[in-house]
């Protein structure tokens, strides 16, 4: 599919339907057709054009493969997920529900209807949406919105400011090569605002609204672009703090927290977040000796922090790596 993010139209592609091109029986998605031009810049620096090119090739809308079904009858997706996550079933089973009626709808890529996570800190609520982008090949990108003071980090800034950016979505898409990544926005619950800068929510209503999304201006690449098929997660504390106009966009559930019998299959987990963000595979990894697994496990029963139990995984194998000082090659 990657072959075709640097094409900009595709010889083989088929009629486009609903914003959505086939080509070679896969799906794409074209967000915008041109980014308005601008005078040249200072040398050293890239255009917008430049910078956000990517979106005016086509994109993949990507999760055709983790859609196909195990031996089980299971989605591979959901499979995986229930594997690693089992506690955050109530979520799982709304995307199930979702991408059944995708795949019956002759529509194979990973989407579902914008979902809101509300539970403690350190549920795992984040940790679902980094599997289903690592696992999908969506990609994913977190936003933290708690004490945000305005809405330019979601809508971005116009033309004319030194560091005129696109909105969010749009940046994410670019950086993913994806048509429909998935995109996180933790503590929306807490998310502030002012008059002068606007509110968050506000913004939020209409990125999340499909019909309003498909054809959303941003006034940094001077363009109507499509957003529509991006994947949302919200996750908050308290749902209550939320607007009523937002709560009604979002299918909102509630997560508690893993208990002590999940831990092996979140500590799996864990070590391949760890190794990808490391840049490296998971077989090198340190293998952890049996009293640093009994004390992570006692940890992890009294926090039930999934959070936490990174930060202290990442910390012993830094330790082990210190001192036994590995060579990857």
């Amino acid at each position: 599919m990657d072959d075709w993010n640097n094409l900009n139209s595709p010889p083989t592609a088929s009629a486009t339907i609903d914003g959505v091109t086939t080509i070679d029986g896969a799906a794409y998605v074209l967000p915008t057709a041109t980014i308005a031009a601008e005078p040249l810049e200072a040398d050293g620096f890239r255009s917008i054009a430049d910078r956000y090119g990517a979106l005016t090739s086509y994109l993949a809308l990507e999760g055709a493969s983790a859609l196909t079904e195990n031996i089980n009858g299971q989605l591979r997706l959901i499979g995986r997920l229930r594997a690693a996550a089992p506690w955050l079933e109530p979520a799982i089973a709304i995307i199930e529900r979702q991408l059944r009626v995708q795949i019956w709808a002759g529509r194979p890529w990973v989407a579902w209807r914008p979902l809101c996570l509300v539970g403690p800190p350190g549920t795992g609520k984040s940790h679902l949406a980094l599997l289903i982008g690592s696992i999908a090949r969506t990609g994913t990108m977190t936003l933290d919105l708690g004490g945000t003071s305005d809405s330019r980090a979601l809508e971005g800034t116009a033309r004319g400011w030194v560091n005129a950016q696109p909105c969010w979505p749009a940046v994410a898409m670019a950086q993913t090569r994806s048509a429909n990544p998935v995109l996180v926005l933790e503590e929306v619950d807490k998310a502030g605002g002012s008059s002068q800068g606007g509110v968050a929510h506000s913004v939020l209503l209409t990125l999340l609204e499909r019909e309003t999304a498909r054809n959303y201006w941003d006034k940094c690449l001077l363009a109507q672009i499509d957003l529509s098929h991006c994947c949302w997660i919200l996750t908050a504390n308290d749902a209550s703090l939320l607007p009523p106009m937002l709560r009604s966009r979002l299918d909102i559930v509630r997560i508690n927290g893993p208990g002590v019998e999940h831990f092996d299959g979140v500590l799996m987990s864990l070590q391949g977040a760890i190794a990808k963000g490391w840049g490296v595979r998971r077989e090198i990894l340190p293998t952890l000796p049996p009293r640093a697994y009994v004390i992570l496990r006692d940890g992890f029963e009294r926090t039930r922090s999934v959070r936490t139990l990174r930060r202290h995984l990442e910390d012993v194998l830094g330790a082990m790596i210190s001192e036994n000082k590995p060579r990857y090659h």
